[in-house]
C-alpha cells in the first residue's frame, strides 16, 4: 500500500519499504534512529518514506552487504 501527498509523491510505509529490502521494521528504526533516514511520519506517528528515503535505504543495504562480506 502507498499513499500520495499533495504533490503527488508516492510515499510508502515502513512495512513496505522493509519488504522492498527484505530488512526488518526495526533496523529501519535503528536507521532513523541514528539519523541516517528521516521519514515523514503521520499524525498518528506512522512513518512514510519518500523515493529519496528509498534510495537512501538502498544506499544503506549496499553498505551493510559489503561489510557482511568483510565480517563473515
Amino acid at each position: 500500500m502507498s499513499n500520495k501527498t499533495d504533490g503527488q509523491e508516492i510515499l510508502h510505509p515502513i512495512g513496505v519499504v522493509a519488504q522492498m529490502f527484505n530488512i526488518s521494521v526495526s533496523a529501519l528504526r535503528l536507521y532513523e534512529s541514528k539519523g541516517l533516514i528521516i521519514p515523514l511520519k503521520s499524525q498518528d506517528t506512522h512513518r512514510y518514506f519518500t523515493e529519496s528515503n528509498i534510495k537512501r535505504v538502498d544506499q544503506l543495504a549496499e553498505v551493510a552487504t559489503i561489510f557482511s562480506e568483510f565480517i563473515f
